[in-house]
């Protein structure tokens, strides 16, 4: 069943995706390169407290809800396969990955399911 809530995540998960994608873009366009980017980024990284701790912050949020992410594809019994692929596009692409599953998981419209497809909550 299509809710305003799974419309919402969508439409979400697409705009953050594409907005990651142009800053990606203008990003290594700025820089020169993406060997250029990539030295400019570890450079600030390793001259800037705060940036340090803000992207060490961020990757330890990112772990977690990986760790979330596939607690719950294991809970609705979905293959390996399947749970690695959602991994991988978890550490490619970031929220967008979240925001889609949450739309396209079953319960996604305020309710939780189990395994067993029975509806609680």
């Amino acid at each position: 069943m299509w809710t305003p809530v799974r419309s919402a995540l969508l439409l979400g998960a697409g705009l953050f995706l594409t907005w990651e994608a142009y800053g990606a873009i203008r990003w290594v366009l700025d820089a020169g390169g993406i060997g250029p980017a990539a030295a400019r980024f570890w450079t600030l990284l390793g001259s800037d407290w705060m940036i340090l701790l803000f992207v060490t912050d961020h990757l330890v949020l990112a772990a977690i809800v990986l760790v979330l992410l596939w607690l719950d594809a294991v809970n609705r019994a979905w293959p390996l396969p399947r749970r690695m692929l959602l991994t991988m596009a978890f550490i490619a692409l970031g929220s967008p990955v979240v925001l889609a599953y949450l739309a396209w998981r079953p319960g996604s419209d305020g309710g939780i399911v189990d395994r067993r497809g029975a509806a609680n909550g």
